[in-house]
């Protein structure tokens, strides 16, 4: 289940947001219900700044942006594909993502 997030704007852009909580109807699963949390691949905090603490200079950075340029090879888009009505017409059509999504 996915969301449609439209700012009224001069330029109005279109963001797809996942409901990974929601269900098609009460006894249907949700997404959350198929997801492996699997182990945090974060690093812990504590390790981090004293591991900085060996170096005279720390460097950070942000790599939201770095995502996007993953792209999904055609054979597997279809995993990436979801299903959209615009409003006022009733014909499916059928997205698929290029990039990797942002979670």
């Amino acid at each position: 289940m996915f969301l449609s997030i439209i700012r009224e704007k001069a330029e109005t852009k279109l963001r797809v947001v996942y409901d990974g909580s929601g269900r098609e109807t009460p006894s249907a699963p949700t997404l959350n219900d198929f997801l492996s949390p699997g182990p945090p691949l974060q690093n812990q905090l504590w390790d981090v700044l004293i591991r900085q603490r060996s170096y005279p200079v720390a460097i950070s950075g942000d790599i939201e942006k770095a995502f996007l340029q993953v792209r999904i090879k055609a054979a597997e888009r279809d995993a990436l594909r979801f299903h959209s009505k615009h409003p006022g017409d009733n014909q499916m059509r059928i997205y698929r993502f290029t990039r990797a999504l942002l979670v």
